[in-house]
């Protein structure tokens, strides 16, 4: 379970060693730690994000670069997860699976303060990251199959979509760098409608140090373009769920790519592996099966621009 924040940024400076400004800087950089906010926009820092801050300390007092320190120190935390959540389904039920059933449950029960009850509840599980990957996605997935098969009516899943969209928002909004490096913006395709997704990957991309502009769902090319033109963002990232025609989506990604410009953009979700072809040949980039693939590939393209 996600600890609470408890520790104002001087505090854990005295604490750890670390300067408060290097405490941003990582934070801003490597997505290490990630502190609440306060209603008033300070920091509060749990003792796990003190235990973060001060192995990332000792691997740069080592001699580590602080880029290298932090992959570490984050692949350590998510080992530690993964040995946790292992035990405790060896220990007993599943406390993401119990997340997940209690949802869809409130759903099919069409019972809205049961349902905002066990969102609020999943969301003390751990970081926003998880929570999203292991309770959203998977409850958001089975409503969806359930409303296809015919066994949850369409209001159910409305319901369902609106409290689970609210939450991550709601999650995105709490972990957002004030002061990032690197900014993306995330839209939908033209025409496609399903949010979702869209903020499951933003929640990636802010772990990542990015500051994440969302602009909704059915995003055309010239509204796309209007954002770039103002915001002037390090990449942009695209979702669609739903094939589309192909001579259409031939023209499409070409104006995508018209409204980027020399701006890395990449397109994700589950209608991509109807469309890579289309997606590359008109520049952009396909996103990977993995989110270490995603960030793998969008920084090689930031860094040293299309092959």
């Amino acid at each position: 379970m996600k600890q609470r924040g408890r520790y104002r940024i001087q505090t854990v400076s005295r604490m750890t060693g670390v300067p408060a400004p290097t405490l941003r800087a990582w934070e801003r950089r490597y997505g290490i730690p990630t502190p609440e906010r306060t209603g008033s926009s300070y920091r509060l820092y749990s003792d796990d994000d003190v235990t973060l801050i001060k192995r990332l300390r000792t691997l740069t007092d080592q001699g580590v670069a602080p880029s290298e320190a932090a992959e570490l120190v984050r692949e350590a935390e998510e080992a530690e997860e993964a040995e946790a959540e292992a035990t405790a389904a060896a220990a007993g039920p599943d406390p993401w699976q119990a997340a997940i059933d209690s949802i869809v449950t409130a759903v099919r029960r069409f019972d809205p303060t049961d349902l905002e009850q066990n969102v609020r509840r999943a969301m003390l599980l751990g970081s926003a990251r998880l929570i999203f990957d292991r309770v959203f996605a998977p409850a958001m997935r089975q409503i969806g199959d359930e409303w296809h098969a015919g066994r949850l009516s369409i209001a159910q899943e409305h319901l369902a979509t609106v409290h689970l969209g609210n939450a991550t928002r709601e999650l995105l909004r709490l972990v957002q760098p004030d002061a990032p490096t690197r900014q993306i913006v995330l839209g939908c395709v033209e025409g496609e409608q399903h949010l979702l997704p869209l903020y499951g990957s933003a929640l990636h991309f802010v772990q990542w140090g990015y500051r994440v502009v969302i602009l909704g769902s059915d995003t055309p090319p010239e509204a796309l373009a209007q954002a770039i033109a103002s915001l002037h963002p390090n990449a942009v990232g695209l979702s669609m769920t739903q094939a589309l025609p192909p001579d259409r989506a031939a023209l499409l990604f070409r104006r995508y790519a018209d409204a980027c410009g020399p701006v890395p953009w990449m397109v994700g979700g589950s209608g991509t592996r109807h469309h890579a072809a289309q997606i590359e040949g008109a520049g952009g980039l396909v996103a990977g099966e993995t989110p270490v693939a995603i960030r793998e590939a969008l920084d090689e393209r930031i860094m040293h621009g299309p092959r």
